[in-house]
Parts: C-alpha cells; structure tokens; sequence
C-alpha cells in the first residue's frame, strides 16, 4: 500500500510540474510576442491607376447624382443622353468583361439616358431614372458587384 501512495505521489508531483513548467512557458511566449498595432490604410485615388471604365463609370455616377438633385427639386434636366457615349470605347481593367452582354447593357444604358431627358412630368423622368440606375444595378449583378451599394443611392424614392 506503501508503495501506491509513493507511486501516487511521484505521478501528482511530476503531474503538477509538467503544469507549472506549462504556464510559465506560456507566460514566457506572451512576454515575447509583441503587440501589433492596428494600422487603417487610407485610399489615395492617386496611388491606385484606374481603367479608362472604371473613371468613366465614376464620372457617371456623379454626373447621375447631379441629375438626381435635378429631378427630386423639379429642375429641367439638360442634355442627358448624349453623355458617355465613350462606354463602348473605354478599355476596361479586366478585358474580359468587355463581351456582348456587356455592349448591350451600355447600349441600354444610352437608351435609357435618352428616355429621362424625353421624359416631360416629374413623375415620368422619376421613372425613367429609375430605370437607368436598374440598368446599372443589373449590369453590375453580371461583372463587378462591389459598387451595387453606391450606385442604389441613385434610386427616386
């Protein structure tokens, strides 16, 4: 029975140094890790080259802002359609989304363009600005998604 509780002891006592050996080493680890920092990066447009697409879509859709004001506060709106015209033209950062589909929505896109400034009440050019900012919504379901959120700020309520 002696030797059980010998036995015993020497298994809790090399039990508890393991652990204690354990810790300290942990505590070691931590002392030797050191903090880091959180660093946010802000954007430089002008660190970042853009396609020729890409600037023109951002032309777009200020320009589309502008014609929003116009539309909410009952102004006229001025010659729309004949903007952009270069969309068909414009290379893109990745040329591989300048396929069929992608010439057809801009040919939408300049037809809708053409119906806000045909349309005559505010409730029609409402609609047809709608409809424009769905061809973009659409257009950008099928090749780039991260400016969907952006561009739905140009809906008419």
């Amino acid at each position: 029975m002696n030797r059980y509780f010998i036995s015993f002891g020497i298994g809790c006592l090399c039990l508890a140094s393991f652990f204690v050996s354990c810790s300290q080493q942990s505590d070691e680890q931590k002392s030797e890790v050191p903090e880091k920092k959180v660093v946010k990066k802000v954007w430089k447009p002008e660190e970042v080259k853009s396609s020729e697409l890409a600037l023109l879509m951002r032309a777009m859709w200020d320009s589309s802002m502008v014609r929003k004001g116009q539309i909410e506060s009952g102004e006229n709106v001025f010659a729309y359609g004949d903007l952009f015209k270069e969309i068909h033209s414009a290379n893109a950062t990745d040329p591989t989304v300048l396929t069929e589909t992608f010439y057809a929505f801009a040919e939408v896109y300049q037809q809708n363009m053409e119906a806000v400034d045909a349309a005559q009440s505010s409730e029609e050019k409402k609609t047809a600005f709608n409809n424009l900012v769905n061809t973009c919504v659409t257009c950008h379901q099928q090749y780039c998604q991260g400016p969907i959120p952006k561009i739905k700020k140009l809906y008419i309520k």
